[in-house]
């Protein structure tokens, strides 16, 4: 406890003059603003100690949960990715990007290239990479759209349906490794989660055509 009082005996100043030269009350603008401009909490001064089995996002998950949040979810995609390498070898597909176009034309009759990409969250460079590979590997095929003269339309192919069915089984043991041992009711809960906060982002990357985090916090949360 007494160290909480030392700790805020030091920020309060601090805290004044960040106010009073207008300052928004947001903690990490104002974590920002004490390291560029108070020489005691410049990060630059702090000297690095080697500590044993240091994991960075275990120390994150004590003082910044939502940060150990965002990188969890980016490792536990870099694992997914190693399992689905191992699950598509000797198919067409290379990564999980793949399967998520195909299987969405699994569903569709077609579907014009633009929209495929937006589904699935793709960079519109990327996603027409993928789209031509799939194209040269026989599982997709692109054909004129007749209400739109400008767009080009995408779908499966008999081989392309045919790779879409015989990865189904391999990819349910890569979702039984991924889960680890959690239970059922764990694994329901974690769903339910994971498709709000999906929801959540779907939403600003239809919505905006370029990331800024500022004009993500002042459009999507409210105080």
């Amino acid at each position: 406890m007494e160290n909480k009082f030392k700790l805020l005996e030091k920020i309060l100043p601090h805290i004044d003059e960040y106010v009073e030269k207008g300052g928004e009350a947001d903690p990490i603008r104002f974590a920002r603003w004490l390291n560029q401009n108070v020489e005691e909490w410049d990060v630059s001064r702090i000297e690095i100690q080697d500590i044993p089995d240091f994991d960075p996002v275990q120390l994150m998950s004590k003082s910044d949960p939502n940060a150990a949040l965002s990188f969890y979810l980016v490792r536990l995609n870099k694992y997914a990715k190693y399992y689905l390498k191992e699950a598509f070898a000797n198919t067409p597909l290379k990564s999980g990007d793949d399967f998520a176009y195909v299987a969405a034309l699994a569903y569709q009759a077609s579907m014009k290239k633009s929209e495929l990409i937006q589904m699935n969250v793709g960079e519109t460079s990327s996603g027409m990479d993928i789209i031509k590979r799939l194209e040269r590997e026989g599982v997709l095929e692109s054909f004129d759209d007749e209400e739109d003269k400008r767009a080009k339309r995408v779908r499966l192919t008999e081989r392309g349906k045919g790779v879409f069915f015989s990865v189904l089984q391999p990819l349910q043991r890569v979702g039984k490794i991924v889960k680890a041992h959690m239970s059922e009711e764990d694994v329901a809960k974690l769903v339910k989660v994971l498709g709000a906060l999906d929801g959540f982002h779907k939403k600003i990357y239809d919505d905006l055509k370029e990331y800024n985090l500022d004009e993500i916090e002042k459009g999507y949360f409210t105080r």
